[in-house]
């Protein structure tokens, strides 16, 4: 009897010890797989791909009110200041029923991480903006509405974020691109009055420019220089215009209406040290030669209001500018119209 019992017993001690020990390798394998769990949440925290940009973080280190911003719009209309720019009579300003233009633009960041609360990306940008004439009910060369020209401008550039409230960018290479109409020679100022021709435009140069948003603020500037100076009318370069040099400031200023609208409003002011040329064409129509330039410093503002929701923008604005379009440049731009937004 006393050993039956002591058999159970062993017995009982047994099965006992197994099942605590794989109760404790059971427990072990659900702590394991919870650090791990966690080692990667953290991971994933740390190390974040993102190659879009974020509204709510990165609207707010984009210049609104910046010309050269890629932000896509839509902008209606006047141009104040029209009789200046589109001097060639067969424009009939008379009949013209709106102004208008489109920018196309967006940025991507291939390359990009988060580590903590620094960011880094390396990414292009493009922007294509369109400016056209419509005339409602009276068709003008090829219609009611026709595109005038156009202003390209693509950027290969490195952003340095910290905690979403501070952006240095860096653009090793800015290209910016000009062209007209095949009916409009171009900006009147361009040529030695004979109306011959200009050339399309096209420069490179870089950029830095810094951002901070603060509470309801984002204040931001920076400078911009042409890679070289063409002076040499020899050469088989041949620009119309080129910013030598140039820096601008600006601030934004959003404050909270209601969920995710908010009231916006800011101003931007830019000076640019510019080079414009005349241009001729030689009588054989093989190549452009400058016949003289001219070096100047040249401002530009501009101001808006309205509200912002979440990613789209309507507002007011007025802008006073050298415009970066073929047909306007030697002459200030004078615009005052409605301005649609949307940040993607």
């Amino acid at each position: 009897m006393n050993l039956f019992v002591l058999l159970l017993i062993l017995i009982s001690t047994s099965i006992y010890g197994q099942d605590v020990q794989a109760g404790a390798k059971k427990n072990t394998m659900e702590i394991m797989d919870q650090k791990m769990k966690e080692h990667t949440e953290k991971t994933r925290a740390q190390w974040k791909y993102n190659p879009f940009r974020v509204s709510a973080a990165e609207k707010k280190l984009v210049g609104w009110l910046d010309p050269n911003n890629f932000v896509s719009a839509l902008w209606v209309g006047d141009v104040l200041s029209a009789e200046q720019n589109l001097t060639d009579p067969n424009w009939n300003l008379d009949k013209v029923a709106l102004y208008y233009s489109m920018k196309v633009a967006t940025e991507v960041n291939p390359i990009a991480f988060t580590i903590d609360n620094f960011t880094f990306r390396m990414g292009v940008a493009f922007s294509a903006d369109i400016q056209l004439i419509g005339y409602g009910d009276y068709n003008h060369l090829y219609g009611s509405d026709i595109i005038i020209s156009d202003y390209m401008r693509i950027s290969m550039h490195f952003d340095f974020i910290w905690d979403e409230k501070l952006k240095f960018r860096w653009t090793p290479m800015v290209h910016e691109c000009a062209h007209v109409s095949g009916d409009y020679l171009g900006d009147s100022g361009f040529d030695d009055g004979i109306k011959r021709g200009v050339p399309d435009l096209g420069i490179e140069g870089m950029m830095f420019e810094l951002y901070y948003n603060w509470r309801f603020f984002t204040f931001y500037g920076g400078i911009q220089f042409n890679y070289h100076s063409p002076s040499d009318p020899s050469v088989n370069w041949i620009t119309a215009y080129a910013t030598l040099f140039g820096f601008h400031i600006g601030t934004d200023v959003r404050i909270p209406v209601w969920g995710q609208i908010n009231f916006i409003t800011g101003i931007h002011f830019g000076l640019n040290y510019d080079m414009v040329r005349i241009i001729e064409a030689r009588a054989d129509g093989s190549a452009f030669d400058a016949v003289s330039e001219t070096k100047a410093w040249y401002p530009t503002i501009v101001i808006g209001a309205g509200f912002e929701f979440d990613r789209f923008t309507i507002a007011a604005k007025y802008s006073r500018m050298r415009s970066k379009h073929m047909i306007s440049y030697t002459t200030y731009e004078e615009k005052i119209g409605v301005d649609m937004s949307i940040f993607f």
